[in-house]
Protein backbone atom coordinates (compact mmCIF):
# COMPACT_ATOMS: atom_id res chain seq x y z
CA UNK A 1 0.00 0.00 0.00
CA UNK A 2 2.69 2.33 0.68
CA UNK A 3 4.26 1.86 -2.79
CA UNK A 4 0.71 2.54 -4.36
CA UNK A 5 0.19 5.56 -2.24
CA UNK A 6 3.68 7.11 -3.06
CA UNK A 7 2.75 6.38 -7.00
CA UNK A 8 -0.32 8.14 -6.24
CA UNK A 9 -2.09 4.77 -7.95
CA UNK A 10 -5.67 5.20 -6.67
CA UNK A 11 -6.74 1.94 -8.41
CA UNK A 12 -4.09 -0.24 -6.61
CA UNK A 13 -4.22 1.80 -3.04
CA UNK A 14 -8.09 0.54 -3.37
CA UNK A 15 -7.26 -3.09 -4.56
CA UNK A 16 -4.91 -3.47 -1.85
CA UNK A 17 -7.28 -1.89 0.75
CA UNK A 18 -9.86 -4.34 -0.78
CA UNK A 19 -7.98 -7.23 -0.16
CA UNK A 20 -7.37 -5.87 3.71
CA UNK A 21 -11.55 -5.60 3.49
CA UNK A 22 -11.95 -9.13 2.07
CA UNK A 23 -9.45 -10.42 4.99
CA UNK A 24 -11.34 -9.16 7.73
CA UNK A 25 -14.72 -10.73 6.41
CA UNK A 26 -13.26 -14.23 6.46
CA UNK A 27 -11.92 -13.91 9.60
CA UNK A 28 -15.76 -13.00 10.56
CA UNK A 29 -16.59 -16.05 8.95
CA UNK A 30 -14.56 -18.44 10.37
CA UNK A 31 -15.21 -16.71 13.71
CA UNK A 32 -18.86 -17.47 12.99
CA UNK A 33 -17.32 -21.66 12.40
CA UNK A 34 -16.04 -21.66 15.72
CA UNK A 35 -17.75 -24.41 18.09
CA UNK A 36 -19.82 -23.83 21.01
CA UNK A 37 -18.02 -24.30 24.54
CA UNK A 38 -17.81 -28.43 25.10
CA UNK A 39 -17.74 -29.69 21.78
CA UNK A 40 -15.11 -32.87 20.75
CA UNK A 41 -13.11 -31.36 18.28
CA UNK A 42 -11.98 -27.55 17.68
CA UNK A 43 -12.95 -26.13 14.33
CA UNK A 44 -9.31 -25.42 12.16
CA UNK A 45 -9.70 -21.99 12.06
CA UNK A 46 -9.47 -22.19 16.13
CA UNK A 47 -6.52 -23.83 15.91
CA UNK A 48 -4.91 -20.27 16.75
CA UNK A 49 -6.60 -20.06 19.93
CA UNK A 50 -5.08 -20.49 23.26
CA UNK A 51 -6.16 -23.30 25.02
CA UNK A 52 -7.13 -21.25 27.80
CA UNK A 53 -9.68 -19.24 25.90
CA UNK A 54 -13.30 -19.74 25.32
CA UNK A 55 -14.57 -19.75 21.90
CA UNK A 56 -17.07 -16.85 23.24
CA UNK A 57 -14.22 -14.60 23.70
CA UNK A 58 -12.11 -15.67 20.75
CA UNK A 59 -15.37 -14.66 18.69
CA UNK A 60 -15.28 -11.34 20.32
CA UNK A 61 -11.50 -10.75 19.99
CA UNK A 62 -12.00 -11.80 16.11
CA UNK A 63 -14.63 -9.39 15.57
CA UNK A 64 -12.74 -6.34 17.62
CA UNK A 65 -9.81 -7.19 15.59
CA UNK A 66 -12.39 -7.14 11.91
CA UNK A 67 -13.66 -3.88 13.73
CA UNK A 68 -9.81 -2.17 13.54
CA UNK A 69 -8.77 -3.62 10.07
CA UNK A 70 -12.47 -2.03 8.89
CA UNK A 71 -11.55 1.11 10.96
CA UNK A 72 -7.76 0.99 9.58
CA UNK A 73 -9.09 0.67 5.53
CA UNK A 74 -11.23 3.59 5.95
CA UNK A 75 -8.58 6.02 7.56
CA UNK A 76 -6.31 4.94 4.79
CA UNK A 77 -9.19 5.66 2.11
CA UNK A 78 -9.43 8.76 3.69
CA UNK A 79 -5.61 9.92 3.67
CA UNK A 80 -4.97 8.49 0.64
CA UNK A 81 -7.55 10.48 -0.65
CA UNK A 82 -6.44 13.91 0.96
CA UNK A 83 -3.23 13.46 -0.17
CA UNK A 84 -4.66 12.97 -3.63
CA UNK A 85 -6.93 16.02 -3.73
CA UNK A 86 -3.72 18.22 -2.18
CA UNK A 87 -1.17 17.01 -4.92
CA UNK A 88 -3.98 17.93 -7.44
CA UNK A 89 -4.41 21.25 -5.96
CA UNK A 90 -0.55 21.70 -6.09
CA UNK A 91 -0.48 20.52 -9.50
CA UNK A 92 -3.30 23.20 -10.70
CA UNK A 93 -1.27 25.80 -8.66
CA UNK A 94 -0.12 28.05 -12.12
CA UNK A 95 2.38 31.00 -10.43
CA UNK A 96 4.32 31.70 -8.12
CA UNK A 97 2.03 34.76 -6.55
CA UNK A 98 -0.33 31.70 -6.18
CA UNK A 99 1.34 29.82 -3.20
CA UNK A 100 0.47 32.14 -0.62
CA UNK A 101 -2.98 30.85 -1.13
CA UNK A 102 -2.28 27.59 -1.76
CA UNK A 103 -0.25 27.43 1.52
CA UNK A 104 -3.44 28.99 3.39
CA UNK A 105 -5.58 26.20 1.48
CA UNK A 106 -3.37 23.58 2.57
CA UNK A 107 -3.50 24.67 6.05
CA UNK A 108 -7.08 24.38 6.44
CA UNK A 109 -7.21 20.82 4.39
CA UNK A 110 -4.81 19.42 7.13
CA UNK A 111 -6.45 21.13 9.86
CA UNK A 112 -2.59 22.90 10.81
CA UNK A 113 -2.73 25.37 13.36
CA UNK A 114 0.67 26.82 10.86
CA UNK A 115 1.66 25.22 7.24
CA UNK A 116 4.90 28.07 6.70
CA UNK A 117 7.28 28.25 4.25
CA UNK A 118 11.01 29.50 4.59
CA UNK A 119 13.15 30.16 1.54
CA UNK A 120 16.53 30.74 0.69
CA UNK A 121 17.12 34.54 0.15
CA UNK A 122 20.09 34.08 -2.04
CA UNK A 123 18.50 32.03 -4.62
CA UNK A 124 14.91 33.60 -4.55
CA UNK A 125 15.75 36.53 -2.30
CA UNK A 126 14.93 38.92 -5.49
CA UNK A 127 10.94 37.36 -5.51
CA UNK A 128 10.15 35.75 -2.54
CA UNK A 129 11.12 38.46 0.09
CA UNK A 130 7.42 40.01 0.14
CA UNK A 131 5.51 37.14 0.56
CA UNK A 132 7.73 34.40 2.64
CA UNK A 133 10.35 34.53 5.30
CA UNK A 134 13.73 34.04 3.75
CA UNK A 135 17.65 32.98 5.38
CA UNK A 136 20.93 33.22 3.66
CA UNK A 137 22.23 29.65 2.26
CA UNK A 138 24.67 29.93 5.58
CA UNK A 139 21.90 29.86 7.62
CA UNK A 140 19.52 27.14 5.62
CA UNK A 141 22.64 24.77 6.22
CA UNK A 142 23.13 25.67 9.85
CA UNK A 143 19.37 25.05 10.61
CA UNK A 144 19.35 21.53 8.46
CA UNK A 145 21.57 20.10 11.84
CA UNK A 146 18.58 19.75 13.34
CA UNK A 147 16.84 17.58 11.17
CA UNK A 148 17.34 14.18 12.43
CA UNK A 149 14.90 11.55 10.08
CA UNK A 150 17.39 8.90 10.55
CA UNK A 151 17.39 6.19 7.62
CA UNK A 152 15.65 8.45 5.21
CA UNK A 153 16.10 10.14 1.70
CA UNK A 154 16.07 13.31 3.46
CA UNK A 155 16.47 14.39 6.64
CA UNK A 156 13.37 15.68 8.43
CA UNK A 157 12.44 17.35 11.82
CA UNK A 158 9.63 15.86 14.19
CA UNK A 159 8.49 16.57 17.43
CA UNK A 160 8.16 19.42 19.63
CA UNK A 161 9.02 23.32 19.02
CA UNK A 162 10.68 23.62 22.36
CA UNK A 163 13.34 20.77 21.30
CA UNK A 164 14.70 22.70 18.68
CA UNK A 165 17.41 24.99 19.29
CA UNK A 166 16.89 27.20 16.88
CA UNK A 167 12.66 27.66 16.47
CA UNK A 168 12.14 30.90 15.40
CA UNK A 169 14.27 29.83 12.30
CA UNK A 170 11.75 27.77 11.12
CA UNK A 171 7.88 28.71 12.84
CA UNK A 172 8.92 32.77 13.67
CA UNK A 173 7.09 34.22 16.07
CA UNK A 174 5.01 31.09 16.70
CA UNK A 175 8.70 29.76 18.06
CA UNK A 176 7.64 28.97 21.34
CA UNK A 177 4.60 27.44 20.82
CA UNK A 178 2.78 24.01 21.96
CA UNK A 179 1.74 21.35 20.21
CA UNK A 180 4.22 19.07 17.96
CA UNK A 181 5.74 20.20 14.14
CA UNK A 182 7.24 18.25 10.95
CA UNK A 183 9.82 20.36 8.95
CA UNK A 184 11.17 18.98 5.79
CA UNK A 185 13.45 20.33 3.64
CA UNK A 186 13.40 21.99 -0.25
CA UNK A 187 15.88 20.77 -2.02
CA UNK A 188 16.36 20.88 -5.74
CA UNK A 189 16.64 17.80 -7.84
CA UNK A 190 19.65 18.91 -9.57
CA UNK A 191 21.28 19.93 -7.04
CA UNK A 192 20.65 16.93 -3.72
CA UNK A 193 22.97 19.20 -1.74
CA UNK A 194 21.28 22.43 -1.82
CA UNK A 195 18.94 23.20 0.52
CA UNK A 196 16.66 25.98 -1.08
CA UNK A 197 14.79 26.32 2.21
CA UNK A 198 11.87 24.23 4.41
CA UNK A 199 8.20 23.53 4.85
CA UNK A 200 7.05 23.41 8.58
CA UNK A 201 4.23 21.91 9.72
CA UNK A 202 2.97 22.78 13.11
CA UNK A 203 -0.33 21.77 15.01
CA UNK A 204 -1.51 21.88 18.81
CA UNK A 205 -1.67 18.28 19.45
CA UNK A 206 1.81 17.08 20.90
CA UNK A 207 1.03 13.39 19.91
CA UNK A 208 -0.09 14.08 15.90
CA UNK A 209 3.95 14.79 14.84
CA UNK A 210 5.76 12.26 17.67
CA UNK A 211 8.81 10.59 16.35
CA UNK A 212 6.78 7.18 16.79
CA UNK A 213 4.83 8.20 14.17
CA UNK A 214 5.52 6.79 10.40
CA UNK A 215 6.00 9.92 7.79
CA UNK A 216 6.11 7.59 4.56
CA UNK A 217 3.05 9.32 2.60
CA UNK A 218 4.35 12.34 4.29
CA UNK A 219 7.25 12.65 2.84
CA UNK A 220 6.61 12.02 0.05
CA UNK A 221 3.82 14.44 -0.49
CA UNK A 222 6.09 17.50 1.18
CA UNK A 223 8.38 15.99 -1.75
CA UNK A 224 5.85 16.64 -4.41
CA UNK A 225 4.91 20.07 -2.50
CA UNK A 226 8.69 21.10 -2.75
CA UNK A 227 9.15 20.16 -6.21
CA UNK A 228 6.40 22.14 -7.24
CA UNK A 229 7.69 25.50 -5.30
CA UNK A 230 10.66 25.14 -7.13
CA UNK A 231 9.23 24.89 -10.52
CA UNK A 232 7.13 27.84 -9.62
CA UNK A 233 10.15 30.07 -7.88
CA UNK A 234 12.34 29.02 -11.20
CA UNK A 235 9.60 29.78 -13.42
CA UNK A 236 9.04 33.08 -11.78
CA UNK A 237 12.82 33.88 -11.73
CA UNK A 238 13.07 33.12 -15.61
CA UNK A 239 10.12 35.48 -16.40
CA UNK A 240 11.95 38.08 -13.88
CA UNK A 241 14.65 37.95 -16.13
CA UNK A 242 13.56 38.92 -19.25
CA UNK A 243 11.59 41.78 -17.03
CA UNK A 244 14.31 43.67 -15.17
CA UNK A 245 16.78 45.77 -16.81
CA UNK A 246 20.45 44.16 -16.94
CA UNK A 247 21.84 47.36 -14.71
CA UNK A 248 20.30 48.93 -12.55
CA UNK A 249 17.74 45.40 -11.83
CA UNK A 250 14.67 47.82 -12.07
CA UNK A 251 11.47 46.51 -15.06
CA UNK A 252 12.33 47.53 -18.52
CA UNK A 253 10.22 49.51 -20.53
CA UNK A 254 8.32 46.82 -21.99
CA UNK A 255 7.16 45.03 -19.01
CA UNK A 256 6.13 48.55 -18.09
CA UNK A 257 3.99 48.72 -20.96
CA UNK A 258 2.70 45.56 -20.60
CA UNK A 259 2.13 45.59 -16.82
CA UNK A 260 1.03 49.41 -17.08
CA UNK A 261 -1.54 48.56 -19.60
CA UNK A 262 -2.93 45.72 -17.31
CA UNK A 263 -3.18 48.72 -14.50
CA UNK A 264 -5.06 50.91 -16.75
CA UNK A 265 -7.92 48.88 -17.72
CA UNK A 266 -8.37 47.87 -14.11
CA UNK A 267 -8.06 52.13 -12.72
CA UNK A 268 -10.64 52.37 -15.69
CA UNK A 269 -12.60 49.53 -14.77
CA UNK A 270 -13.10 49.97 -11.31
CA UNK A 271 -12.97 54.06 -11.31
CA UNK A 272 -10.12 54.09 -9.26
CA UNK A 273 -6.89 56.64 -9.74
CA UNK A 274 -3.50 55.68 -11.39
CA UNK A 275 -0.57 58.17 -11.33
CA UNK A 276 2.44 58.52 -13.03
CA UNK A 277 6.09 59.76 -12.07
CA UNK A 278 9.24 60.53 -14.74
CA UNK A 279 12.01 60.69 -13.77
CA UNK A 280 15.32 62.60 -15.66
CA UNK A 281 18.50 63.04 -14.04
CA UNK A 282 19.80 66.49 -14.30
CA UNK A 283 23.73 67.13 -15.43
CA UNK A 284 24.08 63.16 -15.78
CA UNK A 285 26.28 63.44 -19.37
CA UNK A 286 29.05 64.92 -17.41
CA UNK A 287 29.34 62.39 -15.26
CA UNK A 288 29.85 59.93 -18.02
CA UNK A 289 32.26 62.70 -20.01
CA UNK A 290 34.49 63.30 -17.10
CA UNK A 291 34.97 59.47 -15.00
CA UNK A 292 33.47 57.31 -17.50
CA UNK A 293 30.83 55.13 -18.27
CA UNK A 294 31.35 52.44 -15.33
CA UNK A 295 30.50 55.92 -13.24
CA UNK A 296 27.63 56.47 -14.91
CA UNK A 297 26.63 52.82 -14.54
CA UNK A 298 27.36 53.29 -10.57
CA UNK A 299 25.14 56.30 -10.63
CA UNK A 300 22.31 55.31 -12.07
CA UNK A 301 22.45 51.68 -10.11
CA UNK A 302 22.13 53.66 -7.08
CA UNK A 303 19.59 55.95 -8.06
CA UNK A 304 17.54 52.95 -9.29
CA UNK A 305 17.80 51.95 -5.71
CA UNK A 306 16.78 55.28 -4.18
CA UNK A 307 13.73 55.32 -5.97
CA UNK A 308 13.03 51.61 -5.30
CA UNK A 309 13.49 52.37 -1.37
CA UNK A 310 10.64 55.03 -1.78
CA UNK A 311 8.06 52.70 -3.78
CA UNK A 312 4.94 50.57 -2.68
CA UNK A 313 5.55 46.81 -3.09
CA UNK A 314 2.63 47.16 -5.77
CA UNK A 315 4.36 50.35 -7.62
CA UNK A 316 6.61 49.65 -10.78
CA UNK A 317 9.51 51.37 -11.42
CA UNK A 318 11.36 51.02 -14.32
CA UNK A 319 14.01 52.03 -16.24
CA UNK A 320 13.16 53.64 -19.93
CA UNK A 321 16.65 53.97 -21.32
CA UNK A 322 19.90 56.41 -20.46
CA UNK A 323 19.21 58.01 -17.31
CA UNK A 324 15.17 57.95 -17.79
CA UNK A 325 12.93 56.03 -15.02
CA UNK A 326 9.48 55.91 -14.69
CA UNK A 327 7.41 55.18 -11.38
CA UNK A 328 3.62 53.74 -12.15
CA UNK A 329 1.45 54.47 -9.00
CA UNK A 330 -1.91 52.95 -8.16
CA UNK A 331 -4.20 53.65 -6.58
CA UNK A 332 -2.46 57.11 -6.16
CA UNK A 333 -4.19 60.40 -6.69
CA UNK A 334 -2.27 63.97 -7.02
CA UNK A 335 -1.69 65.09 -3.56
CA UNK A 336 -0.37 61.44 -3.32
CA UNK A 337 1.76 60.91 -6.09
CA UNK A 338 3.09 65.02 -5.27
CA UNK A 339 4.19 63.77 -1.88
CA UNK A 340 5.95 60.67 -3.44
CA UNK A 341 7.56 62.97 -6.16
CA UNK A 342 8.85 65.66 -2.70
CA UNK A 343 10.32 62.38 -0.56
CA UNK A 344 12.09 61.07 -3.79
CA UNK A 345 13.85 64.58 -4.52
CA UNK A 346 14.58 64.90 -0.89
CA UNK A 347 16.18 61.44 -0.76
CA UNK A 348 18.15 62.22 -4.34
CA UNK A 349 19.54 65.27 -2.37
CA UNK A 350 21.14 63.41 -0.27
CA UNK A 351 22.94 61.20 -2.61
CA UNK A 352 26.95 62.76 -2.85
CA UNK A 353 28.43 61.98 -5.72
CA UNK A 354 31.73 61.80 -4.63
CA UNK A 355 30.40 58.74 -2.02
CA UNK A 356 29.63 57.20 -5.39
CA UNK A 357 32.39 57.40 -7.68
CA UNK A 358 35.96 57.64 -6.17
CA UNK A 359 37.33 61.06 -6.96
CA UNK A 360 34.56 62.84 -8.35
CA UNK A 361 33.75 65.60 -7.01
CA UNK A 362 31.23 66.78 -4.30
CA UNK A 363 28.07 67.24 -5.23
CA UNK A 364 24.41 66.40 -5.29
CA UNK A 365 22.95 63.89 -7.76
CA UNK A 366 19.85 66.08 -9.09
CA UNK A 367 16.75 64.90 -11.27
CA UNK A 368 14.04 66.75 -12.77
CA UNK A 369 10.80 64.55 -11.81
CA UNK A 370 7.30 64.68 -13.52
CA UNK A 371 3.80 63.98 -12.22
CA UNK A 372 0.51 62.69 -14.48
CA UNK A 373 -2.66 61.61 -13.23
CA UNK A 374 -4.47 59.05 -15.24
CA UNK A 375 -7.79 61.09 -17.01
CA UNK A 376 -10.90 58.73 -17.80
CA UNK A 377 -10.32 56.82 -21.35
CA UNK A 378 -6.58 57.93 -20.87
CA UNK A 379 -4.23 55.17 -22.43
CA UNK A 380 -0.75 54.40 -21.10
CA UNK A 381 0.95 56.21 -24.17
CA UNK A 382 -0.73 58.94 -23.41
CA UNK A 383 -0.11 58.84 -19.76
CA UNK A 384 3.49 58.68 -20.06
CA UNK A 385 3.64 61.92 -22.67
CA UNK A 386 2.03 63.62 -20.02
CA UNK A 387 4.32 62.96 -17.32
CA UNK A 388 6.77 62.97 -19.84
CA UNK A 389 6.03 66.97 -20.94
CA UNK A 390 5.19 67.82 -17.21
CA UNK A 391 9.20 66.77 -16.57
CA UNK A 392 10.39 69.10 -19.08
CA UNK A 393 8.46 71.90 -17.87
CA UNK A 394 9.78 71.30 -14.52
CA UNK A 395 13.31 71.12 -15.68
CA UNK A 396 13.01 74.22 -17.58
CA UNK A 397 11.87 76.03 -14.87
CA UNK A 398 14.90 74.66 -12.67
CA UNK A 399 16.95 76.03 -15.50
CA UNK A 400 14.78 79.43 -15.54
CA UNK A 401 15.59 79.75 -11.50
CA UNK A 402 19.24 78.32 -12.04
CA UNK A 403 19.82 81.02 -15.10
CA UNK A 404 18.19 84.04 -13.14
CA UNK A 405 20.11 83.42 -9.82
CA UNK A 406 23.40 83.12 -12.11
CA UNK A 407 22.59 86.70 -13.49
CA UNK A 408 22.23 88.26 -9.89
CA UNK A 409 25.22 86.89 -8.50
CA UNK A 410 27.12 88.54 -11.95
CA UNK A 411 24.89 92.20 -11.38
CA UNK A 412 26.31 92.24 -7.73
CA UNK A 413 30.10 91.18 -8.94
CA UNK A 414 29.52 94.27 -11.44
CA UNK A 415 28.44 96.83 -8.84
Amino acid sequence: MDEAMKRNDKRAMQRELSLIHEASQRIMVEARTLPDAGADKPAPAAACIAASESPTRAIRNLRASADCMAANYRDSLRTFNRFRSSIAIIQKTASFTELPHLLLRLQEIFGLQVFRLVLSSDAYGEIATDHFDTCTEAELRDAGSELTGAGCERPYYMGAPSELQQPERFLGELAGSPGSCFIYPIIHAGEPDKILGYITLLDQDPSRYAPDKATDFLEHFLCVLGQSIIDLLDKELTTLTHALDDLTRVFTRGHLMRQGSRLVREAEAHSIPLSMLFIDLDRFKPINDTYGHDAGDAVLKVVAATIKQYARKDDIVARLGGDEFVVLLPQTDLPGAGTFRRRLEEGFSELDLARIVPGAEHRAIGASVGVAVRAPKQDLASLLGEADHDMYAVKRSMHAEQSAGTRTKRLRRAF
